[in-house]
């Protein structure tokens, strides 16, 4: 699947040659709309927005009015239902945005009845049958970013996997109380909370 620049599903978005910077506005958990400020940067010197789960409605609302002709692919978090109105939802696919190939998973690990929530066995059927990607969102950390965090928290072993065998230059996540920047391999791993600027060179 493709994404225009107005996140249509014909043709292809295109950035120029070269393709690369990609300036990419992550947004994540913001539980208390009042906490949530839309950025200074200029639209136009974005070229991705991407939502990691637990953003209330009304926020989502304002993503969309202000990013519109921006491509907002996203994930649900545990609070969230399912679809996400206005967003291009890649739970458990890959799409592409130019030549940008985007994965995600959304929810968080079961810890009571609820939507998006899962057993580690049903991430990683998931996972094992998806293909590579450049970015990878999901709205629960992997493992090896989250092992000391208590079990509500706590990322999947399956994520850790899928970033050893597919090595995705980077992976977006929200779902914890702090944000923090780590590399795993060839991956950098950002933990968002609130939004988060960030550039990726390739």
């Amino acid at each position: 699947m493709y994404l225009t620049r107005s996140g249509s599903r014909s043709g292809k978005w295109r950035r120029g040659a070269g393709g690369f910077p990609w300036r990419i506005l992550a947004i994540g958990d913001v539980h208390s709309p009042g906490d949530f400020v839309l950025p200074l940067q200029p639209r136009d010197e974005l070229d991705l927005i991407v939502t990691l789960g637990d953003i209330p409605p009304s926020v989502i609302e304002q993503i969309l009015w202000w990013g519109r002709g921006i491509p907002v692919v996203g994930v649900p978090g545990n609070h969230d239902k399912a679809d996400l109105p206005g967003i291009v939802n890649v739970h458990g696919r890959v799409v592409e945005v130019a030549d940008l190939r985007i994965a995600g998973f959304g929810g968080a690990r079961r810890y009571r009845a609820g939507p998006n929530q899962f057993m580690d066995w049903q991430v990683a059927r998931r996972l094992y049958l998806l293909g590579p990607s450049d970015i990878f969102l999901s709205h629960a950390p992997p493992l090896c970013t989250s092992a000391g965090e208590g079990w509500v928290h706590r990322g999947f072993a399956a994520f850790d996997r899928y970033i050893e065998r597919r090595r995705p230059s980077l992976w977006l996540h929200g779902h914890l109380a702090h944000g923090y920047t780590r590399i795993v391999g060839s991956t950098a791993i950002h933990g968002v909370v609130g939004k988060r600027l960030l550039t990726l060179s390739h």
